[in-house]
Parts: C-alpha cells; sequence; structure tokens
C-alpha cells in the first residue's frame, strides 16, 4: 500500500513504494503538502516546523527568526529587534537599536528610548549615562555643554553659569570672576575693567573710580587716591588732575576732589603742568609789587 493511495500527507515514498511501510514522515523542518511525494520541501525562507510529518511550514512571532534548520524560532538577542509581521528569516535580519534606543529583553518588536542624560550607540542593549559637563534630552548623544554652561551626572540641560561667574565648553563647574573682571551676562568668559573703573563684590559689573581717585590700569579691583598737588572732580578716570595755577593740595587738605586756592596777595604761576610745585602751601609766594618813580 502506497503513501498515494492512503492520502498520506506530510510523507514521502521511500525505498519500497508499493506497501505502507515505504511511507516516511517528513523530518522537521519539511513538510509535504500532497500525499504520494517523491520527497519532502524545505520550509521557505521565514518559515518552519518543529515536527514530523508536517504538511506545511509557519512563520516565527515577531521578534523571533527561523534557525538555520528550519525546525525553530529563536529570539532576537538584547540590543536588536524585529517588527516584521511573521518573524525574520535569519538572526541578521534582526535589526539593530538605533542611537539614543535600548533593549535589554531577547525577541522584542520594538526599542525603548533612553532617557534624558543618558544616551546609546546603535545596538545597544542599555544606555549609559551622560559625564559630568555634558548632557543628552531625548536619547540623543551625550553633547559638552557650552560655553557659560555647566551640568553634573546624567543631565539632561546644562545650566547657566551664575552672574560675574563663567565657564569654557564641557564644565561641570563655574569659574567667579577674579577680581579686576566681570561677567555681565554671557558667561562665556570674564572681561577686564576698563582703566577709571574697578570690579565688585559682585563680579557682574565695575564701577566707576569716585571723585578724588584714579585708576591707570584695567583690570584692577581698586582705585588709588590723588597724591597731593594732584585732584579730580570727576567719576571713572584714569588719572588725577594737577592743581590748576594759583592753587594747591597737600596731604591735610581734605578732599581730594578740588584743590586749594592761594591766600590773597599770594600767587603760583605753574599753569597745572608739575604737581610738585602744588602740594604745600609755601608753593603760593607773595605778591610783589614794582614802582617806577618819574623824577
Amino acid at each position: 500500500m502506497c503513501c498515494f493511495s492512503l492520502n498520506y500527507q506530510g510523507q514521502y515514498q521511500g525505498s519500497n513504494s508499493y506497501t505502507s511501510s515505504g511511507c516516511t514522515s517528513c523530518p522537521a523542518g519539511k513538510y509535504s503538502a500532497s500525499a504520494g511525494a517523491g520527497s519532502c520541501t524545505t520550509c521557505p525562507s521565514g518559515k518552519f516546523n518543529s515536527g514530523s510529518g508536517s504538511t506545511s511550514c509557519i512563520g516565527c512571532d515577531n521578534g523571533k527568526y527561523v534557525s538555520s534548520d528550519f525546525t525553530t524560532c529563536t529570539n532576537c538577542p538584547t540590543g536588536k529587534y524585529d517588527s516584521n509581521l511573521g518573524g525574520s528569516s535569519t538572526q541578521s535580519q534582526c535589526q539593530n537599536c538605533v542611537a539614543g534606543q535600548h533593549q535589554n529583553s531577547p525577541g522584542a518588536t520594538s526599542c525603548n528610548n533612553c532617557q534624558n542624560g543618558q544616551s546609546s550607540n546603535s545596538g545597544a542593549s542599555s544606555c549609559s549615562q551622560c559625564t559630568q559637563g555634558q548632557y543628552s534630552n531625548g536619547g540623543n548623544a551625550c553633547q559638552n555643554c557650552n560655553s557659560g554652561y555647566f551640568s553634573g551626572n546624567g543631565a539632561g540641560q546644562c545650566t547657566s553659569c551664575p552672574s560675574g561667574q563663567f565657564s569654557a565648553p564641557g564644565a561641570s563647574t563655574c569659574i567667579e570672576c577674579k577680581s579686576g573682571f566681570y561677567n555681565a551676562g554671557d558667561w562665556a568668559s570674564c572681561k577686564e575693567c576698563p582703566m577709571g573703573w574697578k570690579s565688585t563684590s559682585t563680579k557682574t559689573t565695575c564701577a566707576g573710580c569716585p571723585q578724588g581717585t584714579q585708576q591707570p590700569a584695567m583690570g584692577m579691583s581698586y582705585c588709588d587716591d590723588c597724591g597731593v598737588g594732584t585732584f579730580q572732580n570727576q567719576l571713572g578716570q584714569p588719572y588725577c588732575k594737577v592743581c590748576a595755577a594759583g592753587q594747591y593740595r597737600t596731604s591735610s587738605s581734605g578732599s581730594k576732589a578740588s584743590c586749594i586756592s592761594c591766600s590773597a596777595g599770594r600767587y603760583l604761576n605753574d599753569a597745572g603742568n608739575d604737581a610738585t610745585k602744588h602740594d604745600t602751601s609755601s608753593d603760593c609766594s607773595t605778591v610783589r609789587f614794582f614802582y617806577l618813580m618819574y623824577c
């Protein structure tokens, strides 16, 4: 009795074609859809069967791929996924999770986004935390903070430096401006206070030197008093001025914003060029009157 006469699907005719014993079940991974078949057919790409005597093959579930002998389905490994209905034909058809995503479970049909402050490379099974001075939002690659900003570990965004401080790109902390410098809000660098000005305690601006003082250098945190024989009646000036003709100023004169006029009957004719000629009241000379007598 042959396979054909008994309509034995899932079998094929062996060497003894005229007895029932000549009918052999197709092995796993192969099938026979018609009775009396002379051989079994290997399952097509992307399909399998796991038992003998099969009349057809079936596809794998999503997230799986068919083994090379078409007898079973295997989970796509971690870091990969398969969203095809009916699974994939081979492991190589399991797709890598893209950068910024991950998958730590085998047999996955999709990947998960990294959290803010994390990132991943293609095919990752887990996400890595961004280091200090970096940030990431939406699973994008970790990037350095811009100048004027800083961050700690695992930051989703960078924080701007406080006023009076600055930072270089990729900074984990901000640095306070040193004395004589200021930062008014760009946070990328500190700038020198100009001549005639000094830095303030907040380092956010510079203050003009008050009357009676000077600052001839840049990047200073203080102003110098005007010396004897000089004065300054304006704000924010780099140099003190020599007292005008007929005036002087000593160390005990009081205000450094003005000079003292010579007393009545005395004069000082230096035209404000030499401070040493205006530094004491004795620089004022007695007025002399000359009379011409005519005979």
